[in-house]
């Protein structure tokens, strides 16, 4: 039995667990192998990827020459949000990690809601603010006068 198959029959079985579209168009599931092995390592790739290449470096000071930047382009209520979208899907992670010791089915079902809620929660408002972002590089003027480091 397919992966999507195999999910759309929990689907039916338990309330609150996502369809396999939004899974698909969310986290590009795909259908192959185990259902809820694959949406997991699915899903981690993605939040992964959301705060180790998107939150991190903004949020920890972190002292890149784009971060630098960034952080001017935004205001204070943007990183305060970046902050809790972090704490959130890093216990999305947390969770995961938890799951790959235990593989309880129950267990994955309820951490795909909570996925679910969270993502929901999150997703809209840092497509917001990655908006934010690229409009504040292509308006970004460099001052002509040059710094130099003297050490």
């Amino acid at each position: 039995m397919s992966a999507k198959k195999s999910y759309e029959i929990l689907v039916k079985k338990n309330k609150g667990l996502p369809s396999w579209k939004w899974l698909k168009d969310n986290f590009k599931v795909k259908d192959e192998g185990e259902a809820l092995e694959t949406i997991r390592t699915a899903v981690v790739d993605k939040v992964e990827g959301v705060t180790k290449g998107i939150l991190e470096p903004i949020i920890s000071g972190q002292e890149s020459y784009s971060c630098w930047f960034e952080r001017k382009i935004l205001e204070n209520e943007d990183g305060i949000f970046m902050f809790n979208a972090y704490k959130d899907f890093q216990a999305i992670m947390w969770e995961s990690n938890k799951i790959s010791f235990s593989s309880k089915k129950q267990d994955y079902i309820k951490w795909i809601v909570f996925v679910k809620k969270r993502w929901d929660k999150h997703a809209p408002i840092l497509e917001k603010i990655c908006d934010k972002l690229s409009k504040g590089w292509e308006k970004y003027k460099k001052k002509d006068v040059d710094t130099i480091y003297h050490g």
